[in-house]
């Protein structure tokens, strides 16, 4: 290098100084490149973060509601081909009464077993003002035939009118006009359909007087063992009731027309015990039923 020429040292400096460029510039690149992705990535994480706790101020500031928390649980619950409709009308119930929506659904549930089949999975979905829980009424009370509806009430069909008032309007304030219900109503449901109603009360104000049990159920679906496994399901749930102190009731009376074989068998079967006495006027003559609750 001393005896070389000044241009030729200066020519192989400059060929180094760029050789050095071209293997260093990557590095710089790359370095570049890192810090600017730590610095993305610092301001997501930061407007991550600012987002959540705007989300959490906004929370604080405005809470959800009982019933807005409530209608999210809601829409999670159904299953067991229940539609939501039957799901709220039973959740209603079971915030009126203070017990476990998932128990009082359990309670209410019931399947019906014809010659080792299953013909019938069913619920007892406590009465609401909706037009199929009214037209269930109607064709019971009000749209039978007059041969089937003998066996019921005054053995006469009645009015749509009064039918709806009774059976519909003011029931419907008994189940739902109170603390606690003055009476429980329900619309037997199976298989997608509304095919009965089932009611015991009165429940509260009573008087240390017996709740009595009534039903009915359309004619098309009678014979099934359908009303049974409802009169089982009912006492079931009221036993329960009983259980968890919600109500105080020793016992619970029915009446079966002297000639209505089926509803007697009912009874029967479902541990009724009946009553040496005959109760009613000659011609609308019952026999009376007593089922005795435990006390646990």
């Amino acid at each position: 290098m001393k005896n070389m020429p000044n241009s030729v040292k200066k020519l192989l400096l400059t060929g180094i100084a760029l050789q050095m460029l071209f293997w260093w510039m990557p590095l710089f690149i790359t370095h570049a490149s890192i810090i600017n992705e730590d610095k993305n990535l610092v301001q997501t994480s930061f407007s991550i973060s600012l987002e959540e706790k705007c989300k959490k101020d906004k929370e604080k500031a405005s809470p959800k509601s009982l019933d807005d928390k409530r209608r999210e649980q809601r829409a999670g619950q159904v299953h067991n081909g229940l539609p939501t409709k039957e799901e709220e009308a039973i959740a209603l119930l079971s915030e009126k009464i203070g017990l476990p929506f998932e128990t009082v659904k359990e309670k209410l549930h019931f399947k019906v077993v014809k010659d080792g089949l299953l013909y019938g999975d069913c619920y007892l979905v406590p009465l609401q003002k909706r037009e199929d829980h009214r037209l269930c009424l109607l064709e019971i009370f009000s749209n039978a035939r007059p041969e089937y509806m003998k066996f019921y009430l005054d053995g006469k069909l009645k009015a749509p009118q009064k039918t709806e008032q009774i059976y519909f309007i003011d029931d419907y304030n008994r189940m739902w006009g109170e603390n606690l219900p003055k009476s429980l109503i329900f619309i037997i449901y199976c298989n997608g359909e509304s095919v009965g109603r089932i009611a015991v009360g009165p429940m509260v104000d009573n008087g240390g007087k017996d709740s009595d049990i009534g039903y009915a159920i359309k004619e098309k679906y009678a014979g099934k063992g359908i009303m049974s496994s409802s009169v089982q399901t009912l006492l079931n749930f009221l036993q329960y009731l009983l259980n968890n102190q919600i109500y105080d009731i020793s016992r619970v009376s029915a009446t079966a027309k002297l000639d209505n074989i089926a509803s007697n068998r009912i009874l029967v079967k479902n541990n009724f015990v009946k009553s040496e006495h005959i109760v009613g006027e000659e011609g609308s003559q019952r026999n009376e039923y007593f089922y005795y609750f435990s006390k646990q």
